[in-house]
């Protein structure tokens, strides 16, 4: 189903101690599958897109402001193959399994 999308959109929601979302793989996922991204800015959300560079981002509980997102998002086509190519490098780069490991193995040597 991710290959044939043109979005790829998580809309995650927050209360704090009984739903929400941690650190967000799917969206590592669509982005290495090169699909654009939008989401709500849940905990590792924020970490992973930057509004209007490598995705859109959008406010908690806002169903009006994710509608609006999607709808930009499919009317403007160069931009948002943009960001997927932004997001995509960002993934490729920034979060590997090598650089996980180096994370936590840096833990270890403090």
């Amino acid at each position: 189903m991710l290959a044939a999308a043109q979005l790829f959109v998580l809309s995650s929601r927050l209360d704090p101690g009984k739903m929400g979302e941690g650190f967000p793989v799917a969206i590592l996922e669509a982005a290495v599958a090169g699909k654009p991204v939008i989401t709500t800015r849940t905990c590792g959300a924020s970490e992973i897109i930057e509004d209007r560079v490598t995705g859109r981002l959008v406010p908690l509980e806002d169903a009006e402001a994710l509608a609006k997102a999607i709808c930009e998002s499919l009317g403007d086509r160069a931009g948002t193959q943009a960001m997927a190519a932004a997001l995509r490098q960002k993934v490729r780069t920034e979060f590997t399994w090598r650089r996980a490991y180096q994370a936590y193995a840096s833990l270890f040597r403090a």
